[in-house]
């Protein structure tokens, strides 16, 4: 008998099996796909871990880890400065124009009246954040009428969500 004989029988004869065939052969399917499954929902895990760049973000994503926050580098080749100089301020207006910037800190914020303000906006919440001991060493390095706060004061601030 041949192989195409055999599959008309089965088709036309007995349905059950065939169907029972195709049941056990999903569920194998399925259980593979399900027993070697591994989601990651982390983008840096979907590019190549072999470049130093990709190393380097991952470094930079577990340590300083802000959900809302995203930072471009700009890298050139020594001979390339300055079109990088003339690239930098076009990408940069590009990139403020966009819905979802919100702010935009290009070189040091203490080079413009707006990095300014950014900075003092964001120096508090980072100073609450400090450990302890870090904290209270920053707070001794300042001077006592701009730093009158010490990490007592810092747990009540915490605390009570300000």
């Amino acid at each position: 008998m041949r192989i195409s004989d055999f599959i008309a029988r089965m088709m036309t004869q007995r349905r059950g099996f065939v169907w029972c065939g195709v049941a056990v052969l999903a569920t194998v399917c399925i259980a593979i796909l399900v027993m070697r499954m591994q989601l990651d929902s982390d983008v840096l895990n979907m590019l190549p871990a072999r470049f130093p760049s990709i190393q380097g973000l991952k470094i930079y994503d577990r340590e300083f880890e802000q959900t809302r926050e995203l930072t471009f580098a700009l890298v050139c080749q020594p001979n390339e400065v300055e079109k990088l100089e003339e690239f930098a301020p076009a990408f940069a207006a590009k990139l403020q124009k966009q819905p979802w910037c919100e702010r935009l800190l290009t070189g040091s914020p203490m080079e413009t009246p707006d990095g300014i303000r950014d900075l003092q906006s964001i120096a508090v919440p980072l100073l609450l954040n400090l450990e302890p001991a870090a904290f209270d060493k920053t707070m001794s390095i300042l001077p006592r009428s701009t730093a009158p706060f010490t990490s007592t004061d810092r747990s009540r601030f915490t605390a009570s969500g300000i």
